[in-house]
């Protein structure tokens, strides 16, 4: 089945590695020549920013689990609000890198072959098809610069409740 094929109204669980069977759980906003959008939603039925995959990094889509409908009640409980974005049709990694570039948002960023969060920063440059990240530390503190191929980014995840956490802690500095 093709990932466009599937309801954006329904919540999907994203794979990436069977081996960890590591996951992302929301709903699709979009598909592009490249990649996936997902809504992310956390283990506790609740916002938790967004996630973009390289579609050619996910290894199996999952909907109408168990799982998916435990999501779903939650919500319903909850009653939570999920955030609205205005996001383009199209290009979804240069929309995220811009975001983190022209407002200073923490991004994290998993770089293909890796199976583990690579990178912890916002964006300083973006320029010939290369990324730089000012990176900060686990106190939120910056801690170097990483530049990289825009081409080698699997995953990046914006607006997270962790992100939100190295956003806070940067604002005390």
């Amino acid at each position: 089945m093709k990932i466009n094929e599937f309801d954006k109204n329904e919540i999907m669980t994203i794979y990436t590695d069977i081996v960890s069977d590591t996951f992302g759980a929301g709903y699709i906003l979009g598909v592009d020549d490249s990649c996936l959008l997902l809504k992310s939603i956390d283990c506790v039925g609740e916002p938790d920013g967004l996630i973009l995959y390289r579609t050619q990094e996910i290894v199996k889509m999952e909907r109408a689990t168990l799982y998916c409908k435990k999501l779903q009640k939650l919500i319903r409980i909850k009653n939570s609000v999920f955030l609205d974005y205005n996001i383009p049709q199209r290009d979804y990694i240069d929309w995220l890198l811009n975001e983190s570039l022209n407002n200073n948002r923490i991004l994290f960023l998993q770089l293909l072959q890796s199976q583990q969060c690579d990178l912890i920063g916002f964006v300083t440059k973006v320029h010939a098809g290369k990324c730089v990240i000012s990176q900060i530390d686990n106190n939120g503190q910056i801690d170097g610069e990483c530049v990289f191929k825009i081409e080698d980014i699997s995953s990046i995840k914006i607006d997270s409740r962790e992100n939100k956490a190295f956003e806070l802690l940067r604002k005390t500095l």
